[in-house]
């Protein structure tokens, strides 16, 4: 079994990686295209990195192969660079409520890495990255679906987002089944399917009809 297993576990780990090293690009150049952020949820951003830091310093903290989180410090890094554009391109940017944010989040992960908590401390933050990410989640679905358009939100990015938690949850359950991080990434399938569907469902009829023209013209290239 261990024979079949231990490939998979290799591809999954590296196939999650890789993809993640570049998830959020695709959301970022079309905000920069654009130089607009209609359709992008702040909030939803803010929540995301936090329950990414949250899970990556519970990693650290306990000492888990690097291989089972290293996409982590990608997915953080591109968030920041998404948050920064997002609000590099808002009129409504709160500076020192940025800066509060920027340092509780610090204060928060140096505590957790550093060992500075104790582990029903650790376990409770760890179970809180759930909600976090879950409600991140819902924030920008209800933003896709009260404006009845998926405009500005990129759906290559989310189907990455799924395919890399699906990935996540399986490589958990094999290694150390543990419930909070299983839970985590269950949920987070469940909602970034949801917007995947809802991104399609509200694509712009415009934008629809372009993407439907570029497949057109990249098959008959092909056939040539």
């Amino acid at each position: 079994m261990s024979l079949l297993i231990e490939p998979l576990m290799t591809i999954a780990n590296v196939s999650t990686v890789l993809l993640s090293a570049f998830a959020k690009v695709p959301q970022i150049m079309s905000i920069l295209r654009s130089r607009s952020v209609v359709g992008v949820s702040r909030s939803s951003i803010m929540l995301e990195l936090t329950g990414y830091c949250i899970t990556m310093s519970y990693f650290i903290s306990y000492q888990y192969a690097l291989s089972g989180y290293l996409e982590y410090p990608f997915l953080v890094l591109q968030d920041l660079v998404l948050l920064a554009t997002v609000l590099w391109l808002s009129s409504d940017g709160n500076p020192v409520l940025m800066m509060g944010y920027a340092g509780l989040l610090l204060a928060l992960i140096s505590s957790m890495i550093g060992g500075l908590l104790s582990a029903p401390m650790m376990t409770m933050l760890v179970s809180s990255s759930t909600p976090i990410s879950a409600i991140s989640k819902v924030v920008q679905l209800m933003a896709i679906i009260r404006r009845q358009s998926s405009e500005g939100v990129a759906l290559t990015s989310w189907v990455i987002s799924t395919y890399t938690c699906l990935t996540r949850l399986a490589t958990i359950y094999i290694a150390t089944a543990d419930v909070a991080l299983m839970m985590n990434f269950a949920i987070s399938v469940v909602l970034n399917s949801c917007i995947v569907v809802a991104v399609i469902v509200y694509t712009p009829p415009a934008a629809a009809a372009a993407s439907a023209i570029a497949a057109s013209k990249s098959k008959k290239r092909r056939t040539k």
